[in-house]
């Protein structure tokens, strides 16, 4: 956290409120760490091998670690609602979060989930699934499926997380 505190940061257009970002479509924040923060010195191995188990289960070749970069949200910031392109699967990191942090929300992109009549709702028939950040936590997702805190605001006063993408091997 004291690493990326120092890095420059600027408001990105997919985050509202007081939120800044790292973001670059080519920087390499977890090269970056990897290399000057000496308790992170094998960051890049251990997500790597989240990434080949993700291959595992889903069957589909995800490539390799990509860009990556770090995002601060304050009090009344929201995440809005996107995908990643130029991306096979994407991640997130959780370093700083409180209770009062926003959750990241999934969208179900089935186009046939409102037309369908339900018996009773399940897993697989809610418009939306969300997740509550702790810290430490690592979610790994498509980088297709549309995400962000939906219509929450975060309320904690520093919600800090590492994000990255993967890129084919060609």
């Amino acid at each position: 956290i004291n690493y990326i505190r120092k890095l420059p940061k600027k408001p990105y257009p997919a985050m509202t409120g007081k939120s800044v970002t790292t973001f670059n479509i080519s920087n390499r924040l977890l090269e970056d760490i990897q290399q000057h923060v000496t308790s992170c010195a094998n960051i890049l191995s251990a997500l790597s091998d989240i990434v080949l188990e993700y291959e595992k289960t889903s069957g589909y070749n995800c490539g390799r670690l990509g860009n990556s970069w770090a995002s601060f949200q304050y009090k009344d910031s929201a995440l809005l609602t996107h995908t990643h392109y130029s991306s096979l699967i994407s991640g997130v990191l959780y370093l700083q979060v409180d209770n009062n942090s926003s959750k990241i929300i999934f969208n179900n992109v089935n186009p046939f989930l409102e037309y369908l009549p339900k018996k009773h709702l399940t897993t697989y028939t809610y418009n939306k699934m969300s997740f509550e950040p702790t810290v430490g936590k690592l979610i790994v997702f498509p980088s297709w499926l549309p995400h962000g805190s939906d219509t929450e605001l975060n309320k904690s006063d520093e919600r800090i997380i590492i994000s990255f993408n993967t890129e084919l091997i060609i």
